[in-house]
Parts: C-alpha cells; sequence; structure tokens
C-alpha cells in the first residue's frame, strides 16, 4: 500500500510547530527554525496537504532529537526549508514516500531534477542529505532502503583548509579561554584545540569512560561517529585543566542521585548533570572570540580545522598519522589539501634553492602541561596561573622542553613527532646508526663518550683525533662491520654444531625436499601476512618508507630472532 494514502482525507491533522509569539535570542539557533517553520505557513505555492505533512516531518525530527539528540536546531531548520523548497520547485518530494514503483520512479526524477538545476555540490549535497531524512523519518521500510541507497558525499567538496591568517593557535585559544569565568568553559575552550573533534558527532558525546589518564595527559577515545568508526588519540594541550573540570567542577560532584562514573557526559550545563546542547556550545566559542577580540572564525568546527592546520604543518607528522588523528578515511582528499597549503618544509626548501637562510621552524611551540611550582600537579603550558591552584607559574617552566610524557617510562613516538620533540633529522640519523645500534651491545654505555667525541669534531677540535674525524668515522665504522661480520660468522657456526649434535633435531640438516617444503610453507605464510596487511591498511606507510613503520618492522624481526636463539639448544646441552 502507498505511504500516501494516509496524506489523503483522513491525514492526521497536524499543526505547525511555529510559534508567532517565540521571544529568542538573534540567530540563535531556536529563532532560525521557528523562522524556517513560518514560511512553510506562509508559503502560498504549497497545497495544505503538503504542508501538513511538511509540520508532520518537522514534529518527527524534534521527537527523534528528543530522544537521540541527534539534530541541532540550525540543522533542523535547514532540513524544513530544504523540504520547502524541494517541493514548491519541483512538486515530488511528497512522492517519495510511496512505497510502489510510482515512488521509486518520483524519487528517480527527484535526484535527476535536483543535479539539473547547476547547483553547487555542496548544496547539492546538503538537498540530498535532506532527502534521505525525509525519506527515512516518514517513508515505509521500502522507502528508507531506496534513501539509503543515495549517496551525498559524491557531490561534498572537502573542506578546505583555513587560509593561514585565519587559523586559531594555542595563545589564541588561551587568551579566549581567559575571559570565560566558568571552569568548564575553560576546559572545553582548551581541550577542543587539543583534541580536533568533531563537535557534534564526538565533542559531545564523549563520556568519562572514554578518558584515560597517564603521566600529565589523557588517552582518549573518540566514539564512534558514522564516518571512520572509533579511534584512540592522546590530549596533551588542555588536558590539564579538563581533569580539574571533570574530578572536581563537574556538577555530578553535588548532584546527591549520581556519581562520576563510566556514563557521564564530558560537557554538560553548568548546575545540572545534563548534556551540553549544540547551539549552546556553538554560542560559548563564538562568545569566548568576540570578548577576546580573536578576528577570526572561532567556532568549535573552525577549531578542529586550526589543529589539523598546526599538525599539517609539522613535517614529521605524515599524511597517515593526519588521517589517525582527525578521523579521515582513507578516500578523502582532506590531509592532501592541509599538507599543500601548511607544510613548512616545502616552502623551506623553496627559500633554501633562491638562497634565503631563514628557519621557518624557528617558531616551534611547545604546547604540552608543565608541573605547577607551587601544587605539583599539572597545569597548561603558557597560561600564567596554574589552573588548579591558581599560583603564578615559573616563566622557566613554560619554556622547557621537558614535559608531560607516556605512562610507565615508554616513549610515545608519535606524541613527541607531533609535539616537535623528534623531527625527521633525528629519525634519519637513528636509521643510519641501526645496523650499529643492535650490533654494538655497550651502545648505550659509551654514548656520552661518542656524543662528546661528535661535539669536538664540530667544534674543530682536533685533539686526540688522530687523522681527523674522517678517520675516527672509518675507524668505527669498520671496526662496527668487522665484529659483526666475525659475531655473525660465530653464531653461525655455533648454532651449525649444536643442532647438527641435538638428537631432537634428527632431520637436520634438512633434506633437498624437506627444504623445498619448508620454503613453500614460508612463502605461503608471507603472502598471508601480506594480505593481512594490506586489508588492514598497514602495509601502505610500510611500503612508502615510512619511519615509525620501518622502525616498527625492524623491532619486531628483532624480537623474533631473539626468540627463535633464545629457543634453540645451546651448545653445552647437547654435547656429550
Amino acid at each position: 500500500m502507498s505511504s500516501l494514502d494516509e496524506f489523503s482525507d483522513g491525514f492526521p491533522k497536524a499543526e505547525s510547530l511555529y510559534d508567532p509569539n517565540l521571544s529568542a535570542q538573534y540567530e540563535s539557533g531556536e529563532r532560525e527554525l521557528n523562522a524556517a517553520r513560518r514560511r512553510v505557513v506562509n508559503e502560498d505555492g504549497l497545497t495544505p496537504k503538503e504542508k501538513r505533512t511538511l509540520y508532520e516531518f518537522d514534529r518527527e525530527l524534534r521527537n527523534l532529537n528528543n530522544r537521540e539528540d541527534r539534530h541541532r536546531k540550525i540543522t533542523r531548520a535547514l532540513h524544513v526549508d530544504i523540504t520547502r523548497l524541494l517541493q514548491t520547485k519541483s512538486g515530488l518530494l511528497l512522492d517519495i514516500l510511496d512505497d510502489s514503483y510510482d515512488g521509486k520512479d518520483a524519487l528517480d526524477e527527484l535526484l535527476a531534477w535536483i543535479q539539473d538545476q547547476g547547483y553547487s555540490n555542496n548544496y547539492i549535497h546538503n538537498l540530498l542529505i535532506t532527502v534521505q531524512t525525509f525519506g527515512e523519518v516518514l517513508g515505509s521500510e521500502i522507502v528508507q532502503d531506496r534513501v539509503d541507497e543515495i549517496k551525498p558525499g559524491r557531490f561534498r567538496d572537502e573542506g578546505k583548509p583555513p587560509l593561514p591568517g585565519n587559523v586559531v593557535n594555542w595563545q589564541e585559544a588561551i587568551e579566549m579561554a581567559e575571559v570565560r569565568s566558568s571552569c568548564r568553559d575553560k576546559a572545553l575552550i582548551l581541550s577542543e584545540w587539543g583534541l580536533g573533534a568533531r563537535p557534534d558527532s564526538e565533542l559531545l558525546r564523549l563520556q568519562y569512560k572514554h578518558l584515560k589518564w597517564e603521566d600529565g595527559h589523557y588517552q582518549v577515545s573518540i566514539p564512534w561517529d558514522g564516518k571512520t568508526g572509533d579511534r584512540t588519540i592522546r590530549l596533551f594541550p588542555g588536558a590539564a585543566i579538563l581533569r580539574r573540570w571533570i574530578e572536581e567542577k563537574h556538577p555530578v560532584h553535588a548532584d546527591p542521585e549520581a556519581e562520576l562514573g563510566p556514563d557521564t557526559y564530558l560537557w554538560t550545563k553548568l548546575n545540572s548533570n545534563t548534556r551540553m546542547d549544540y547551539d549552546n556550545l556553538y554560542r560559548i566559542f563564538n562568545e569566548a572570540g568576540e570578548a577576546a577580540g580573536i578576528a577570526k572564525d572561532t567556532n568549535p568546527r573552525h577549531f578542529r580545522r586550526s589543529r589539523a592546520s598546526f599538525f599539517a604543518g609539522k613535517p614529521t607528522v605524515s599524511e597517515v598519522e593526519l588521517r589517525t588523528q582527525f578521523g579521515w578515511s582513507f578516500d578523502s582528499n582532506s590531509p592532501q589539501h592541509y599538507i599543500t597549503r601548511f607544510r613548512t618544509d616545502i616552502d623551506q626548501n623553496i627559500a633554501a634553492a633562491d638562497g634565503a637562510g631563514v628557519d621557518l621552524l624557528q617558531d616551534k611551540i611547545n604546547v604540552t602541561p608543565i608541573e605547577c611550582n607551587h601544587c605539583g600537579r599539572w597545569t597548561e603550558r603558557h597560561v600564567k596561573n596554574c589552573v588548579c591552584c591558581g599560583g603564578k607559574v615559573e616563566q622557566e617552566r613554560h619554556e622547557v622542553t621537558t614535559s608531560a610524557t607516556v605512562a610507565d617510562g615508554e616513549t610515545d613516538l608519535l606524541s613527541m613527532m607531533m609535539n616537535g620533540e623528534v623531527d625527521a633529522g633525528d629519525l634519519r640519523s637513528v636509521k643510519k646508526l641501526w645496523g650499529v645500534i643492535t650490533t654494538r651491545e655497550k651502545f648505550y654505555e659509551e654514548l656520552d663518550g661518542l656524543i662528546e667525541t661528535a661535539e669536538r669534531a664540530a667544534d674543530g677540535d682536533k685533539t686526540g683525533l688522530y687523522g681527523g674525524p674522517g678517520a675516527v668515522a672509518a675507524v668505527m665504522a669498520g671496526t662496527a662491520v668487522d665484529v659483526g661480520h666475525r659475531a655473525a660468522a660465530a653464531w653461525g657456526r655455533a648454532k651449525h654444531r649444536t643442532l647438527s649434535l641435538d638428537p631432537q633435531m634428527e632431520h637436520y640438516p634438512p633434506s633437498r625436499e624437506r627444504g623445498a617444503a619448508i620454503g613453500v610453507g614460508l612463502g605461503v605464510y608471507l603472502l598471508a601476512v601480506s594480505a593481512f596487511m594490506s586489508y588492514t591498511g598497514t602495509i601502505e606507510p610500510l611500503l612508502a618508507g615510512e619511519a615509525t613503520s620501518q622502525v616498527a618492522l625492524v623491532l619486531g624481526l628483532g624480537l623474533g630472532f631473539a626468540m627463535v636463539t633464545q629457543a634453540l639448544p645451546t651448545l653445552n646441552e647437547v654435547e656429550p
């Protein structure tokens, strides 16, 4: 049966939600939504039946938002306006609710009509989103399945990165936070700059269970947003004040019927343990930007773009890492746009080609938290007073390079790269010295002395360097290679003799047939591993020469070699 049968004479007399006496803040979401409803009521190009259908759509959006908090008022206003325009201009929108073939034909005609109007891709994207939502809210299961096949993303121009002069930096985020009186607003502004989360589908959905405090920072599990799935990232800037908000100032602590637990939302109303709505979120950012005199876009979505710009300008952050940090899918071209606009090493190379001795990375800034010299707790870097005790933090502490680290003394290479502690030159040095590092047993103990030797060579001090730096380097390299060759040969001879004497190794050395079988087995295993890596997306950065992936591969092979060696018998165990 056609869903449109319900919209005949027996169609429910849905009334408009338009309120002519509404008193709302200018340009607020509520005001925009009420204005969209007024335009439907006053639209002469719609029949009463068509208006009632749009009223019903508006009501269902409201009910859906009350149950699931899915649509901001400004978004609902856009849906109401678009449905009015589509039905008025094409006359096809209501017909798609027919679950017969006529409804399918109407949907095809409507999609073709939209694409034939000469609209921009982004506007087509918005129209298709509304058509999809309209069918999902009012249509039968058949209609819902049809509109689910619409792919609005094909018409969306990827968000262009902001102009360099419009990027909100860390200092400006601090200035915005300082003009707000509540700990919540300060934490919201600073932590969103650090996270770069999607405001609607990620930031406001964060709960206490998504946070894990480590030494001076949070490990944040961004919940699934329907686009690229969940992901885990580290929050350094904004972590200290976020911790104070959630553990000390959050309204859950004053609620006798609740307690801080896994399902506690991070961003709530100031005096109520109720999740903040979208309109309030945007209002906080916009008011803070205006009060601080920041002549840039300051909404939370622009904070995400600014954080992406910050990372894209770091030569140590790869495209793969950008995708991971911001939840961009592998078919999105956003990372390339940001890298092209903000990658400073490109500009530096061009400047060097022109003979300009300019260090374009000299304005590198550390934004990780530091410890307060008064209370010993973590506070935000470059914020004058401690966010916990209010004491003035010594200026020297803002300038030191040591700060928050990964828990248990482990080194998070990605975080160090993102915060400028490790650059591409450091990683190239590790790659260059890897052979020496893995074969020279006391390399770490000798490292301080080697550094002093290298510094004397760089300063032109030839004392003790017979033949100069080149000779010393040659001797060291030759010695390392020679020692490595001799150690490998000795190990091979010892293991060959051991396996030959071990009674459990009756098939050693293997016959030609057994050796061929082993080779085939290893080949099949390697093919399976390669296929799995390709499926999970881990082989691409390895083939692209990404330093982190290559180091991980070498470490894995080294660990495997050590485990095999440990499992093999020794000569003392098998000799009579």
